[in-house]
């Protein structure tokens, strides 16, 4: 919207059939499919709890929760997603783990990848996770990345091990 009052009224006449604006006269975002953000992708055949997760665990599931793979930030914060993921680790198991591998969310799937990684001898089943994370990867080529306040695109796989390698020499 422009800063002028008299051009907002003129906008906001010629977009009102499009959209709808709230009191700062700020468009209204749309929501399509809300219903699908909460469901896995088609190629999970597992057990689908989300519904008796925690309000954390289905915003963390869906595409809402942060579009940027790293940890800090410039200003020594984490990421969202990444803020998100530390927040719920108590509540998860192995199995919502691999439950968040199937997200629509590119940046959470990475997230559940990265600590499957750091924690592999807590799975028992590791070949068909492997198989799922080689063929996600293979398929998804770029993602936005953030090495501190600098954020680009990025290939997720080699991110992703950069991470793991970082975590596993600090333990």
């Amino acid at each position: 919207m422009p800063d002028e009052p008299e051009l907002i009224d003129k906008y906001k006449l010629w977009y009102s059939e499009l959209f709808e604006f709230n009191d700062s006269n700020e468009i209204i975002s749309i929501y399509l499919n809300e219903d699908k953000w909460f469901e896995p992708l088609d190629e999970y055949d597992g057990e689908n709890n989300i519904a008796d997760q925690s309000e954390l665990f289905k915003h963390f599931f869906s595409i809402e929760s942060g579009d940027i793979y790293g940890y800090y930030n410039g200003w020594g914060g984490l990421h969202y997603n990444r803020a998100l993921f530390e927040k719920l680790l108590p509540e998860l198991n192995t199995e919502l783990i691999e439950l968040i591998m199937f997200s629509k969310n590119p940046i959470s799937r990475l997230q559940a990848f990265h600590y499957y990684l750091t924690h592999k001898s807590e799975f028992e089943n590791q070949t068909e996770i492997e198989n799922w994370m080689n063929e996600v990867l293979k398929n998804h080529p770029i993602v936005n990345c953030a090495d501190s306040d600098i954020i680009g695109r990025c290939n997720p796989k080699e991110k992703l091990m950069e991470y793991v390698k970082y975590d596993l020499e600090r333990e």
